[in-house]
């Protein structure tokens, strides 16, 4: 698809995972931005688009499209009308919360009613699912503008990209170009000067998380993240870049489980694209990209890149 993403007014949607996990996910968003130009406000009263919560089943739609309505209000507010979500599951859940009202007058005036009661004014043209963005498709649309900050040498770093289900799943219409041969992040690694492995057999493959899959069938859901780390393994990467804090979790913090469970090494190192984009742009591997929260340690690459 040709998709129009706009360069600036973004609301930045941060991810409560994101911030549990892996907090150098968002300051890297921030730095990266920040080195761009890139306009957007950071709201402190942004809250949760429920993913988890829906996912699992314990969080109604009603609570899921009042906190969505809720957080497009306050951005626009803000005259920031477009979501830069951190977090694919944020983007897949704001945009059907959208359709969801959009569809369902009754919804959509339960929504209207109890944000009055908080004093917040809710107006349809403030749902637009067209106006979620995840954050590397603002990065994608910076792209001409990243090779002019890039200061560390990628080109020995050869790398594979996860793109996550709920980016490109959910609404393969809206993604940037083929969603079956989804290249968003591709394209970007290519632009700081490292190898991308632009495909390879298991790629548009899901993490195995699947929220409840993760709890409830362990073993279906680290075969499936086996199989696509072997995938990346065979296909030589070094790092696998994602855009996801689920799937980062998944193959980050279940990388010992796997190999301790299947007798086998797999090492691969595993970094978000906004980490990625910062450390190219000189970004401190610790204070702002956040290395130190990974469980894969990263130090390998960083010592190969000469930034330690």
């Amino acid at each position: 698809m040709n998709k129009t993403i706009p360069k600036n007014g973004f609301y930045l949607f941060k991810s409560c995972f994101i911030g549990l996990e892996y907090p150098g996910d968002e300051s890297s968003t921030k730095f990266v931005f920040d080195k761009l130009g890139v306009d957007y406000y950071d709201d402190p009263r942004q809250s949760c688009c429920t993913g988890m919560g829906i996912n699992l089943d314990v969080v109604s739609p009603l609570v899921t499209a009042l906190l969505s309505a809720r957080n497009f209000t306050l951005a626009n507010q803000v005259n920031h009308p477009y979501f830069a979500t951190l977090c694919s599951t944020c983007y897949g859940v704001n945009k059907e919360a959208c359709e969801w009202m959009e569809n369902n007058q009754q919804l959509y005036a339960q929504v209207e009613n109890i944000l009055s009661q908080v004093g917040l004014e809710l107006k349809r043209e403030y749902l637009k699912p067209e106006n979620v963005y995840h954050a590397c498709e603002v990065f994608h649309r910076w792209i001409n503008e990243i090779k002019d900050h890039v200061v560390i040498d990628f080109k020995d770093i050869r790398i594979a990209t996860h793109h996550g289900c709920h980016f490109f799943k959910i609404f393969p219409d809206e993604v940037v170009g083929d969603p079956e041969y989804i290249q968003v992040m591709d394209e970007l690694v290519k632009t700081i000067g490292a190898e991308s492995i632009s495909w390879y057999p298991e790629k548009n493959s899901c993490c195995g998380s699947g929220f409840r899959h993760r709890i409830i069938d362990r073993e279906i859901s680290l075969a499936a993240a086996f199989d696509k780390l072997m995938s990346v393994k065979n296909a030589g990467a070094d790092v696998l870049v994602n855009m996801c804090p689920m799937c980062a979790f998944q193959f980050d913090r279940s990388d010992s489980l796997i190999e301790k469970s299947l007798a086998t090494k797999i090492g691969i190192i595993h970094l978000n694209i906004a980490q990625l984009l910062a450390l190219s742009m000189g970004a401190n591997p610790y204070k702002v990209v956040g290395v130190q929260t990974h469980s894969v340690k990263v130090e390998p690459i960083l010592k190969k890149l000469n930034i330690i």
